[in-house]
């Protein structure tokens, strides 16, 4: 049985592919969790229109990205937090807390999912925060500094 793809399907593949399967696989697993439809005529047809709709929105993405990369360019990102007086943070910064802290500063709108840091920061200083989509990449200093009290 031919089916479409509608998500990424381990060991079977990825979205908006046409693939061939067993027909119990197909009725029993993946056509009752939605993961795919029937192969036909006008659901390829469908299909069509959604992969160029897709793309459409990647490479709007991917431009929006490089636009915010230009605005970060050789930028430093302050974060005010609330930490301990050997330097340790109370709360750890994650990509959605340095998502706002841009957003705050540089009025440039980035997805979360661009921000990449090996382990959510948790210590006062500069640290470097990679930026990537696709294949393109860029960096940002990010620095924490500890909230002072009054």
């Amino acid at each position: 049985m031919e089916v479409i793809l509608l998500n990424d399907v381990p060991k079977l593949g990825h979205k908006f592919e046409v693939k061939r399967v067993s027909p119990g696989y197909a009725r029993n697993y993946l056509l009752p969790h939605k993961l795919v439809e029937p192969s036909t005529t006008q659901a390829l047809k469908r299909l069509e229109n959604l992969k160029k709709r897709h793309e459409a929105e990647l490479a709007e993405k991917l431009a929006g990205f490089e636009k915010a990369l230009k605005k970060l360019e050789n930028k430093t990102i302050s974060i005010v937090a609330k930490a301990n007086d050997n330097g340790h943070l109370f709360e750890s910064l994650n990509q959605v807390s340095i998502k706002e802290a841009i957003k705050a500063q540089v009025e440039v709108d980035v997805e979360p999912a661009w921000i990449t840091i090996k382990n959510p920061i948790k210590e006062v200083g500069k640290h470097k925060v990679v930026l990537s989509s696709g294949d393109k990449k860029g960096e940002l200093e990010l620095e924490v500094k500890p909230q002072t009290h009054s």
